[in-house]
């Protein structure tokens, strides 16, 4: 999703509050995405042992 694209359904000058919005669940996604990542890494041994 583009910026343009979240910011389409508001007027132009809220314009900058869709494409905010956007980026800010783009880096959510992005920690959560490295923090799963790291968590299945590190933990793959711990399931076996029990």
């Amino acid at each position: 999703m583009s910026p343009l694209n979240a910011a389409a359904p508001l007027r132009a000058t809220r314009a900058g509050t869709g494409s905010g919005a956007q980026q800010t669940f783009r880096y959510i996604g992005s920690c959560a995405g490295v923090a799963l990542t790291i968590t299945i890494a590190t933990s793959s041994g711990r399931l076996r042992e029990h």
